[in-house]
């Protein structure tokens, strides 16, 4: 075996138990975009209250419609790991099930927009807490720099590395105090805001006093600004325009499956972790939605629109027009405002870190993922070896972890704009490399592709794993393959209208998509002079090189005897 792959065994050790796989997923999705989807998605397409068909906010549809599409993924994800329950997740799925070179270049894509979106969470943290903690009376201003959040985001990128560099033991330690500080804090802002529902008048003394402005204000603002305008021509509109947002709320769904090398028990530990955390991520999401929607809208303006409606346009709407009273659309700003009108102000500075760290604890399982696919790949010689060296005494891919690191230091740059400004260089940095949705959405597509595949390709691997549908059998796999498949396209449809090139699916970029949700007229793809799309050519681009990457790989191992095709006909060792 020694000479198919880089050695008889990995080097990894399985340290992950079923909770910490749990929260490692948690973590991974619950970030910094839930915080403030539900005002993002109302300005885009604001629903006026008498268009309302169901007691609840567009949004919660929407995570409903997209938590179908993420739990139907997580349900094959979750076969597929107890049958192949080996690091590098997904790649080894594909590579195993479809076609090496498939493999290779879905898991490159994804090992890119996990390694990036690193580096840009590392940068958001540092903008995080200048953002949210002046409300509890911190003042962090003298960091709102690009050179600051440069140094910072780097500083963060290396040193939770290094945390990964001493092994999962050392770095689940760290995700439990960084997952369990804010999740008990998030008690504590569900109280206020379920509170501050019922109970208007404090709720409007506690916007008056955090912003400094009544609910009528900033609902007479919005109408100045334009609100009636971009309003939504139904719910349905809306939903559709919100399902955008809540897609990008669900990323990371399926991220222990990279680490499933390190997890005990994996055979039953991965469908647990998986399928939990996915009712869990649904159920925060829809029910947080609901109190911040039931929450803010008060307010009683001649024209019908709540604060609520105001708050979302006039920091996320497509007006052209400059609104007085903009900020604080954020989960803990209406939160710090439900407790402030309820005598209880003091709060603020716990809802202010609850912010940061539900952002922070993002980056253990982001440099763990990557890293992990890197070594998956450099195990089965697709990479250089080096990439596959693991530590004796931390168990840890050390190379694969200080890589991913280094091109995480793109995303950094990406995100404190520190380069905006330099031609062409600050195009593919500032609005290329950040294109993750992308990257992601190729991976999940083709990982719905090997589910679909994998009962009767690989037939003995399947009938061998520990978990699989009690009813139905392989042909309830391959029905729930299906249906992921058809609900990833569909999102990958809505993340190239994102990008401008389908028309119409998204009308001005990432705003107001009020076309119905059917597959859009193929044929607007752009690329030249003012409209050239950096985003999707840059992403373009990247997988070009990971193919070339793949074949050089190929033939350079060919030429010393090492045949891709024996290595990727069996599933690699432990």
């Amino acid at each position: 075996m020694s000479k198919t792959y880089v050695r008889d065994a990995t080097g990894l050790v399985r340290e992950i138990g079923v909770v910490t796989a749990t929260i490692f997923i948690l973590s991974n999705v619950i970030g910094g975009g839930w915080q403030k989807r539900v005002f993002q998605t109302t300005g885009w397409a604001p629903l006026h209250p008498d268009d309302m068909i169901l007691p609840v906010d567009p949004l919660v549809i929407a995570f409903l419609l997209t938590g179908i599409a993420a739990i139907a993924t997580v349900f094959v994800f979750a076969v597929m790991a107890t049958a192949m329950p080996r690091a590098g997740g997904g790649y080894v799925y594909i590579s195993r099930t479809i076609s090496p070179g498939v493999g290779f270049v879905s898991a490159w894509a994804e090992f890119l927009g996990i390694a990036i979106s690193y580096g840009l969470i590392a940068v958001a943290v540092v903008e995080f807490a200048v953002l949210f903690m002046p409300v509890a009376g911190i003042d962090l201003g003298f960091l709102d720099n690009e050179i600051a959040y440069t140094v910072l985001g780097i500083v963060f990128i290396f040193a939770f590395a290094g945390i990964a560099y001493f092994g999962t033991s050392m770095t689940g330690k760290f995700l439990h105090a960084m997952f369990w500080i804010p999740a008990v804090i998030t008690v504590g802002i569900y109280l206020s805001l379920l509170l501050g529902a019922l109970d208007p008048g404090a709720m409007v003394d506690g916007i008056t006093s955090v912003t400094e402005a009544t609910p009528n204000e900033w609902i007479a603002d919005a109408v100045a600004s334009g609100i009636d305008a971009e309003r939504a021509p139904d719910y349905f509109a809306a939903v559709n325009t919100a399902i955008l947002g809540a897609y990008w709320s669900w990323i990371g769904y399926a991220a222990i499956s990279f680490a499933a090398g390190e997890v005990k028990e994996a055979n039953r530990s991965l469908p647990i972790s998986h399928l939990a955390a996915g009712f869990i991520i649904l159920g925060v999401y829809m029910s947080i939605s609901t109190l911040l929607s039931m929450a803010a809208s008060v307010g009683d303006h001649g024209s019908g629109w709540t604060f609520f409606q105001a708050l979302g346009f006039n920091n996320y709407g497509t007006t052209t027009a400059d609104p007085t009273n903009t900020g604080y659309g954020w989960m803990p700003f209406v939160a710090v405002m439900a407790a402030d009108g309820l005598g209880f102000g003091f709060v603020a500075i716990f809802f202010a870190l609850a912010a940061v760290l539900w952002l922070a604890n993002d980056l253990p399982p982001f440099i763990m993922t990557s890293s992990r696919i890197l070594f998956a790949m450099s195990f089965d010689r697709a990479l250089p070896e080096a990439f596959a060296k693991v530590d004796e005494k931390y168990h840890s891919p050390t190379n694969a972890i200080i890589f991913t690191a280094v091109v995480a230091v793109f995303g950094a740059f990406a995100e404190s704009g520190i380069f905006s400004e330099i031609a062409v260089i600050g195009d593919i940095i500032g609005n290329g490399i950040i294109a993750t949705d992308l990257f992601d959405g190729i991976f999940f597509t083709m990982a719905c592709v090997a589910a679909i595949l994998l009962p009767r390709r690989l037939k003995d691997v399947y009938d061998k794993a520990a978990w699989k549908p009690q009813i139905g059998g392989r042909e309830a796999v391959v029905v729930i393959g299906w249906v992921a498949l058809i609900a990833n396209i569909y999102l990958d449809l809505i993340i190239l209208g994102e990008f401008g090139i389908f028309d119409p699916l998204l009308i001005g970029g990432n705003t107001i998509p009020f076309a119905p949700p059917i597959i859009p007229n193929i044929g607007g793809l752009t690329g030249v002079g003012a409209d050239f799309n950096w985003g999707f050519w840059t992403v373009f681009v990247l997988v070009v090189v990971g193919a070339v990457i793949y074949l050089f790989m190929k033939s350079y191992y060919s030429r010393r005897g090492v045949d891709f095709t024996t290595i990727y006909a069996s599933i690699p060792p432990e």
